[in-house]
C-alpha cells in the first residue's frame, strides 16, 4: 500500500508511543502479561510489559519489572496495567493496581515521570518507594516507606501528600465518583492486607448493591471523562483535516519554503493536538474497561449462585 506524504507523517509520529516499556528481572509461578487484543503470554525474564498491556500474576505467580530505573513488584494475585496518554513526544505514562499488592521504587532520575494511579487518585513520586494495596472492591491504601508521594483526584487539582512512614486510605467517594483520601494514624493497628481485604468481602456481602454502586461509580467517572472529550475531538479532527488540505495544496506547488511553513506550523501542531485529544480518549476508555473488569467483575464472582428449592 502506498501512503501519501501526509499519512506517512502520521505513522511516524505515532510510532514512538511503542518505545518505553517496563521489563521483566525476575518472576515465580505463572504471571502472564496480557495484550492490548486480550492475548496472555507468560511473564518471565526478559519479557515486557508496554503500553495497553496488563500483568497478570495469578494465584502463586510474582513478577519484578524495572523501568528507566523504576522498580516494581507485584505479589500473588495482583493485576497491573500499564497505559498512557498525551503523545509520543510527550508521553504520560500511568501504571494502574487493579488488584493484589504492588510495590514502586522511583529514583526521581527517570526522563519520563510516570503516575500510579489508584482508586481515583494520580500518585506523583520521585526518589520514594510506596506499597499500593488494591481491595476486591476497588478501593486502595498506600503506604510510604520512603521519601513522599503526593496524591490528586482525578477529577480535581487538590493534592495530598503522603511521607515515609505515613499511609492513606482511598475510599469511594459516590458523589464524585473518585476517592476520598484518609491518613492512618500512627496509633492504628498495624495495616493487615487480608484482614482489610476480608472486610471488604463481608461488606458486599452484607449489601453488594452498595458496593456495586460504589465501584461502579469509578467506571462512570472514567465515561463521563471520555465524553467530554468527543466535542474537542471532532473539532480537533476538522483543524487537522484543514491543516491537511493545506499542505497537499502546498506539495502540489513544490515551494519547499511553503510547505515547511505549513508542515511546521498548522499540520504537525494539528496532528499533534488531535492524537492528544485521542490518546486521552482511550486512556480513559481503558481505564473504564479496568474496573469493570477486575473490581465488578470480581465482586460479582463473590456473590452466591441462586439455587431451586
Amino acid at each position: 500500500m502506498k501512503l501519501t506524504p501526509v499519512f506517512a507523517l502520521i505513522l511516524c509520529a505515532s510510532s514512538t508511543l511503542a518505545a518505553q516499556k517496563a521489563y521483566v528481572y525476575a518472576s515465580t509461578g505463572k504471571p502472564v502479561i496480557e495484550s492490548a487484543t486480550g492475548i496472555p503470554d507468560k511473564a518471565h525474564y526478559g519479557s515486557s510489559l508496554a503500553y495497553d498491556e496488563i500483568l497478570i500474576t495469578g494465584a502463586e505467580g510474582t513478577a519484578s519489572l524495572m523501568l528507566e530505573g523504576t522498580r516494581i513488584k507485584a505479589e500473588k494475585e495482583s493485576v497491573l496495567a500499564f497505559l498512557f496518554s498525551g503523545t509520543g513526544t510527550d508521553p504520560h505514562p500511568a501504571f494502574v493496581p487493579a488488584a493484589g499488592i504492588i510495590s514502586f521504587s522511583f529514583p526521581g532520575t527517570d526522563s519520563t515521570p510516570v503516575a500510579v494511579i489508584a482508586c481515583g487518585n494520580r500518585i506523583r513520586a520521585s526518589c520514594a518507594a510506596f506499597t499500593v494495596y488494591t481491595a476486591i472492591d476497588g478501593s486502595a491504601l498506600v503506604s510510604v516507606t520512603e521519601g513522599f508521594v503526593d496524591m490528586v483526584r482525578e477529577t480535581g487539582t487538590e493534592s495530598v501528600r503522603v511521607s515515609a512512614g505515613e499511609s492513606a486510605e482511598l475510599n469511594y467517594d459516590t458523589a464524585e465518583g473518585t476517592a476520598a483520601v484518609r491518613i492512618r494514624h500512627p496509633d492504628e493497628p498495624a495495616f493487615d492486607f487480608n484482614a482489610w481485604n476480608d472486610q471488604k468481602t463481608d461488606s458486599f456481602t452484607d449489601d453488594p448493591l452498595a458496593v456495586l454502586e460504589k465501584a461502579g461509580s469509578l467506571a462512570k467517572t472514567q465515561d463521563d471523562l471520555y465524553a467530554q472529550l468527543g466535542e474537542p475531538y471532532a473539532q480537533s479532527t476538522d483543524a487537522w483535516k484543514q491543516a491537511a488540505d493545506e499542505y497537499r495544496t502546498a506539495l502540489a506547488s513544490g515551494d519547499e519554503e511553503t510547505i515547511s511553513d505549513v508542515r511546521t506550523k498548522k499540520l504537525f501542531p494539528a496532528q499533534d493536538k488531535r492524537l492528544r485529544i485521542l490518546n486521552e480518549m482511550r486512556f480513559h476508555g481503558r481505564m473504564a474497561l479496568i474496573v469493570r473488569r477486575f473490581t465488578l467483575e470480581r465482586l460479582l464472582a463473590q456473590t452466591p449462585a441462586a439455587t431451586g428449592p
